[in-house]
């Protein structure tokens, strides 16, 4: 297998820098759908300064990066991957400062959405209530510029704290960063490692009820207990592709072990042990289907990495 030829290169990336390191890392352990061939190094930093280094020697090395948080809506090919993946997963730290009625929250970008949504509502803290039930992490969240409910992250950055290409930490404020619907326009410019949220603390007993509302859709909606990567389309503009999909007839339709859920038809779930070439022919057989039905033309939300 290609590390034999390797594995010297991607040992020395790592060499006496904090955080757990293997080698031939299946990645369908590390994401929400259960998918993915086997990474040629799998790390995980335990510090930023650890991972502006191991982005300073894979640039120096000619050594491909691929960033993930904790893997959820995203896909890797059942090929294997001659890359270093590295998840943020343990950088997850959390600070905190209360002005007044104004929340200020710097946390790390491998945090869990759900961890740091738990906090502000415990300090009856505004504005987060929107992304109940929305795995992954701060990061990942960023990254997508997630949202539901009218909500999106977006809403609440200040600043962002990213290593660039060349292994330097740069901050951007939020007028710096490009968002736009599911997507924050830093793709290809570094990782995102920190980031700084405004809050307005609200109603305690308020903002409970709006999160257990939220929350409480979208377990009636959504097959939050299933293997799946979330939502595998955008939303088109005025519309939703879950009415699309369920309206071109092509709820439970399937390919394989990946199936249209029966119960949000913009999921996809791996029913057992699926491969990415099927979720990639299903993709391509709902897509024709809309097409077909409604004339519109589905994008793809989902991220896919090395096919």
């Amino acid at each position: 297998m290609y590390i034999d030829s390797l594995s010297c290169d991607y040992t020395e990336l790592v060499r006496d820098l904090k955080g757990a390191a293997c080698y031939n890392e299946p990645m369908r352990h590390h994401t929400s759908l259960g998918i993915g061939g086997s990474a040629a190094m799998y790390y995980e930093p335990q510090d930023i300064n650890s991972l502006m280094a191991l982005v300073q020697r894979a640039r120096e090395m000619s050594l491909p990066l691929i960033i993930i948080g904790r893997g959820s809506n995203l896909l890797f090919g059942d090929e294997d991957i001659d890359a270093v993946v590295v998840s943020t997963r343990q950088l997850n730290t959390l600070q905190w400062l209360l002005n007044k009625d104004v929340l200020t929250i710097k946390a790390a970008a491998g945090l869990p959405l759900q961890k740091l949504l738990n906090f502000a509502l415990k300090a009856s803290a505004a504005g987060l209530e929107g992304l109940a039930g929305i795995p992954g992490t701060l990061g990942g969240a960023i990254a997508g510029n997630a949202g539901s409910f009218g909500f999106e992250i977006k809403d609440v950055i200040e600043d962002i704290s990213l290593i660039t290409n060349t292994g330097e930490l740069r901050q951007l404020t939020a007028e710096m960063i490009p968002f736009s619907y599911r997507h924050c326009g830093l793709a290809g410019d570094g990782v995102i490692v920190e980031a700084t949220l405004r809050l307005i603390r609200g109603n305690a007993n308020a903002l409970k009820e709006r999160f257990n509302d939220c929350l409480s859709q979208k377990k009636k909606s959504q097959p939050l207990a299933e293997l799946s990567a979330g939502c595998v389309f955008k939303n088109p503009p005025g519309d939703f592709a879950g009415k699309l999909i369920e309206n071109a007839g092509c709820k439970a339709m399937a390919e394989g072990q990946i199936e249209v859920s029966t119960r949000h038809a913009n999921f996809f779930i791996n029913k057992a042990r699926g491969t990415a070439a099927d979720f990639l022919t299903l993709m391509t057989r709902v897509q024709e289907a809309v097409r077909a039905n409604s004339g519109v033309e589905l994008t793809p939300e989902i991220k896919i990495v090395a096919r």
